[in-house]
């Protein structure tokens, strides 16, 4: 399960031993093309949790700057001896406008997220997006930026943009950021927007959009 420890070989049993060992028989355990056979329960001893995106592949990629930003993907979760670490979606493409009361990934691009394994239940997760946008010179437009951990749909915390009483649009800056207590898997964070459905707003308007999460791994 992507979101759910197993019930077969990936179960975990944490009482019988003073470490995590696997609760099942695992069937077939392999050395490159080497199969050396079964395996008993409680003797195997978790290290933790990858996330194949290939055959016999993960990824580990701490993301970058491009217009629609670079995803991170952190693909390797240790039990063991884990350190800090941190990666960001930077979005350094030009200023676009947004209208729709709909929540989306900022700018529309698939690339505006962070991506993440976790093997337990045991680490918090923090995530910030910051964002310049110019504002609608409309009193009672609005829109609005937030941090979606595995959805778009909506978004904690958000951060709301006034419409301003101006000749000429406003530029506002603002950074929503969080905690979050992630339950085992693999999860996303979304850089999130949406507008008032009426007025349309520039946002980036410093190129410089930016998703970042940092946890232990």
């Amino acid at each position: 399960s992507n979101t759910a420890r197993g019930t077969g070989y990936t179960q975990l049993d944490r009482t019988t031993r003073s470490y995590p060992t696997n609760a099942n028989t695992i069937a077939n355990c392999f050395n490159g093309a080497t199969n050396y056979g079964s395996l008993s329960a409680n003797r195997a001893t978790y290290l933790g949790t990858i996330y194949a995106n290939a055959n016999g592949q993960t990824s580990w990629n701490i993301g970058g700057g491009a217009s629609g930003g670079v995803a991170g993907v952190l693909g390797i979760w240790n039990f063991y001896n884990r350190v800090g670490v941190s990666t960001i979606s930077q979005d350094t493409g030009t200023t676009y406008t947004y209208t729709s009361g709909v929540p989306r990934q900022a700018r529309g691009s698939t690339s505006n997220n962070v991506n993440f394994v976790m093997g337990l239940a045991e680490e918090t997760v923090a995530l910030s997006y910051g964002t310049v946008i110019t504002s609608t010179n409309v009193i009672g437009a609005y829109s609005v930026i937030g941090v979606g951990f595995d959805t778009i749909s909506s978004s904690i915390p958000p951060c709301y943009f006034p419409g301003q009483n101006t000749s000429t649009g406003v530029n506002s800056g603002c950074t929503v950021s969080g905690l979050w207590q992630s339950p085992i898997g693999f999860h996303t964070a979304y850089a999130v927007e949406y507008g008032d459905n009426s007025h349309a707003t520039t946002f980036d308007a410093v190129s410089d959009n930016t998703l970042n999460l940092s946890t232990r791994m």
